[in-house]
């Protein structure tokens, strides 16, 4: 945590505020200020961030919005393009093993 706090005057937002813009929980807006991701100060006993910081951590912040709906889809859509690909395949020639009928 940064012991010099940010410009006076500048918004501070909370924790919960800033996992919320950004789309994840709480607990990784910790994890990135334990590992100096994002930049936070303590005031009047309350973890805060500038919302400079919190806007530049957003924006390199990875997308991870799919729930568990959507990557089930994904993955019915890919079983649906392996049946496709599999029905387009000529049918196996049984193996021959030189025996003449």
């Amino acid at each position: 945590m940064s012991a010099i706090p940010p410009l006076p005057g500048a918004p501070l937002l909370s924790i919960a505020t800033v996992a919320e813009r950004a789309g994840c929980s709480r607990q990784a807006i910790y994890d990135a200020i334990r590992n100096g991701r994002i930049r936070a100060c303590r005031v009047a006993g309350r973890v805060l961030i500038a919302e400079a910081d919190a806007e530049q951590f957003i924006r390199d912040w990875p997308e991870r919005k799919k729930g568990a709906a959507a990557r089930w889809r994904e993955f019915r859509d890919w079983q649906a393009h392996q049946r496709a690909v599999a029905q387009q395949r000529p049918p196996a020639r049984p193996d021959t093993d030189g025996a003449a009928e």
